[in-house]
């Protein structure tokens, strides 16, 4: 997929080189938002959200559908779903610019990174994802981390200090 880039009068702008635009108000069929998960899906499904359309929060179900989806997502350790389902994405190919739209996709909480550390094993990939499209450091001041983080160090358990670790650093920053 090519991007280009353009800023004019002031706004930053990406727009998809594709011989078609969505209607603003256009939503993300629900039949794209939950497994089973192929490249192609998962694809079509980051272009529709490039190209600007939305979950239907109002009057669908598809804000339900892909939270349920996004919780598979992180259970599994499939990042770049979470990334497709998520609000906020982490955006690996421009830096800084916000690939899709703010409006669209599961906004990520302390919910989802209690999800991804205590019950889904602290996926290193996950966990990054996740603290890097929350909206506030303060979901990471969370005691129940440090004790499983500790708890896992003293295992043996290299996420245990893989996540001691990030602790520290992201309450630096």
């Amino acid at each position: 997929m090519f991007i280009w880039w353009q800023r004019a009068s002031g706004i930053d702008r990406c727009d998809p080189i594709y011989p078609f635009g969505l209607a603003p108000g256009c939503n993300i069929p629900t039949k794209l938002l939950h497994g089973p998960w192929t490249d192609s899906k998962i694809e079509f499904l980051e272009t529709l959200k490039l190209a600007g359309a939305e979950l239907d929060w109002e009057t669908g179900n598809s804000g339900e559908v892909a939270e349920s989806s996004l919780k598979e997502a992180i259970l599994q350790g499939n990042v770049r779903v979470l990334k497709a389902l998520s609000k906020r994405p982490s955006v690996d190919l421009m830096p800084p610019m916000e690939l899709y739209s703010p409006e669209t996709g599961v906004p990520l909480t302390q919910k989802h990174l209690r999800l991804a550390i205590l019950e889904a094993g602290c996926d290193e990939r996950v966990v990054t994802a996740i603290v890097d499209a929350l909206e506030s450091r303060s979901s990471l001041r969370d005691s129940d981390f440090y004790e499983w983080a500790v708890d896992q160090d003293v295992k043996g358990n290299e996420r245990g200090t893989w996540l001691l670790r990030q602790l520290d650093s992201w309450s630096l920053s």
